[in-house]
């Protein structure tokens, strides 16, 4: 949430830069990951006690120990992508979620292998694809057979039905042999799962499906995935803009705004006059309090593009500056009322004048548009947090209570937030 509202606009596709080789540290000490106390050193970004450095060193203890879950694994190598991203280690980071989403896409066929015991799902082996048959352009599926042990490790590996072209299917038992399955268990007691079958799925890239992947992502993770090797298409001009903004988009997601400003800083670059990276990073360096570099990039999308939805987004969040600048309440007021006017359902523009009203000590209004702002969007803890100080100012304890803890229950930084705007129960 950024300000009254977060959000991203995402428009036309996107991309990043290539990855560099990924630069491993010294193995760790051998770890626990069981241990509640290590996973206080890899958490999410939103979690409280949150520090990068820690994070990096505690998520890499995690990953380097050979002992995690394949799911456990995922999480390390996403909250690291997190830490690294807010270390301004772009390159590193992306690798990491890319590792992140390689391991993420296998959990759920893998965990629901040996509780069926008869098993024909799709598995996606791409890092095995071999170059000759990339150069070749080959796709294909192989049905692979195997045995799941007590430990989870994949032993008696075979093709059972073949794909028809020796490379895919020798690629197949290569990927398979790698596995590593959640055991069949009888009362908490391991068990050997014979002659389980998979289906390998080869298929040549598909730079349609990468392009819709960019634009419409399932997670932000999904998205930087499928930007990673679009950029491999070799995009450009307004293209190219456009992927470097949506990227950015997903990092805003994630709460990664100093990352995000990189890429948008890219995308203007190549397109000097994009609103929607010009919007963006205006929200992202409002979040981040860099607020003169805000206010700049939105009094431009203003400027080049004043009655639209960009225009909605730029007014809202510039209403907050504003208002938070205090020293013209009323231009706030009228860049507010002039984004109710364009879009009368946006809740942060509603939040966004409940701001205002709180600055100029009208503190009913504040509570009237802080409550607007959560017809339209419930889970805000932004108006949450701001319509319990105006409570508190009209001497409604047990209400402003009420919000206040609400909105620290959905979001642990909300009270940072309005600090950092001088407002404080």
């Amino acid at each position: 949430m950024v300000g009254p509202t977060m959000r991203s606009i995402a428009l036309g596709i996107f991309i990043v830069a290539t990855i560099a080789p990924l630069v491993m540290s010294a193995r760790a000490e051998t770890v626990d990951p069981n241990s509640s106390q290590v996973w206080t050193q890899c958490r999410s970004p939103a979690d409280p006690g949150y520090v990068s450095t820690q994070n990096l060193a505690g998520c890499t203890a995690l990953i380097e120990s050979g002992q995690l879950s394949t799911l456990d694994r995922a999480t390390a190598f996403e909250y690291r992508a997190m830490a690294r991203s807010d270390l301004n280690q772009l390159e590193q980071a992306l690798a990491d979620f890319i590792q992140a989403k390689q391991l993420d896409s296998e959990i759920l066929s893998r965990l629901h292998i040996v509780s069926t015991r008869s098993i024909e799902d799709t598995r996606h082996c791409d890092r095995y694809y071999p170059d000759e048959a990339r150069k070749e352009n080959l796709s294909g599926e192989a049905i692979v057979g195997y045995d799941v042990g007590k430990r989870g490790e994949v032993t008696n590996v075979h093709v059972l039905k073949s794909s028809g072209a020796p490379l895919i299917d020798q690629a197949a038992l290569n990927c398979a042999s790698h596995w590593r399955n959640t055991p069949g268990m009888i009362d908490g007691t391991p068990f050997v799962s014979p002659g389980v079958n998979s289906v390998v799925n080869f298929s040549v890239a598909d730079p349609e499906a990468w392009a819709r992947d960019c634009l419409h992502g399932g997670s932000p993770t999904e998205t930087i995935v499928a930007c990673y090797w679009l950029i491999r298409t070799g995009l450009k001009g307004a293209s190219l803009a456009g992927a470097f903004n949506n990227i950015g988009g997903a990092y805003m997601k994630l709460g990664q705004f100093q990352a995000a400003i990189q890429y948008f800083d890219s995308a203007i670059k190549n397109n000097p006059d994009d609103v929607t990276a010009l919007v963006n990073r205006g929200i992202s360096n409002q979040r981040i309090g860099h607020f003169d570099l805000a206010r700049k990039d939105l009094d431009k999308a203003l400027s080049l593009k004043p009655d639209t939805v960009f225009a909605m987004v730029a007014l809202e969040h510039r209403c907050w500056l504003l208002a938070n600048e205090g020293q013209n309440l009323d231009a706030a007021l009228a860049d507010c009322n002039k984004s109710i006017e364009i879009e009368p359902k946006n809740a942060g523009s509603f939040a966004a004048r409940a701001f205002v009203y709180y600055r100029m000590q009208k503190y009913e209004g504040a509570i009237a548009d802080a409550t607007s702002a959560l017809a339209l969007d419930p889970k805000s803890a932004s108006s949450l947090y701001l319509r319990g100080l105006a409570q508190l100012k009209t001497g409604n304890k047990a209400g402003a209570a009420s919000d206040i803890a609400e909105a620290n229950a959905l979001d642990p930084k909300v009270a940072q937030l309005y600090a950092s705007y001088g407002s404080t129960p």
